[in-house]
């Protein structure tokens, strides 16, 4: 049985990673994997537990296959290990935040995709960015402007998970979803 991969979207400062990590610990390991994603902003810069690259390691790994997707964004490299092609293909559903313009190619990769959009108000945003200090007030303000391009073609389910207020309600939505819209039932 093929696994589903199941995309985490959503603007920066939304909390889709505080809600990852949160489910992570709610949903079954025997059947849910969720890969740490490869970036180019050294672990000690703070934000999700991720496996640092130099740019020339993230170029290197690029160049022999190692993602089974990347992007560029806020100019930070991103990419998701080629194993997580190997997991669906186990069976098990993989959950990842990956960048929205990466959906076309992963609807091409993967049999069968679903997509959670993270949502949160402007004001929430703009709290979050401000209180995780990974950016400066510019970078910060860049990331609240920026226009999220979307290439994903009408007909893949999008199921939208509001993250305003506390984080285990936002965590307890998103958990719903995946249990009953996104786990086929054997």
């Amino acid at each position: 049985m093929t696994g589903i991969f199941i995309a985490v979207v959503g603007r920066s400062g939304v909390g889709k990673d505080s809600i990852l990590e949160g489910a992570k610990t709610r949903l079954d390991a025997t059947k849910f994997y969720f890969p740490q994603r490869f970036i180019t902003r050294p672990a000690e810069a703070g934000g999700e537990n991720h496996i640092f690259l130099t740019p020339e390691d993230f170029r290197l790994r690029r160049k022999e296959n190692g993602f089974a997707l990347h992007w560029e964004a806020h100019g930070l490299c991103y990419g998701l290990g080629e194993d997580v092609t190997g997991k669906v293909e186990q069976g098990l559903h993989v959950i990842a935040n990956i960048s929205r313009t990466k959906i076309s190619e992963a609807s091409l990769k993967f049999n069968f995709l679903r997509i959670i959009e993270i949502t949160a108000s402007p004001e929430s945003i703009a709290d979050r960015l401000s209180n995780r200090d990974r950016e400066t007030e510019i970078q910060q303000q860049s990331r609240r402007r920026r226009q999220l391009k979307t290439d994903w073609s009408e007909g893949l389910p999008v199921a939208p998970v509001n993250n305003d207020g506390l984080l285990s309600v936002g965590i307890d939505k998103f958990v719903a979803v995946v249990n009953e819209d996104f786990v086929v039932t054997e």
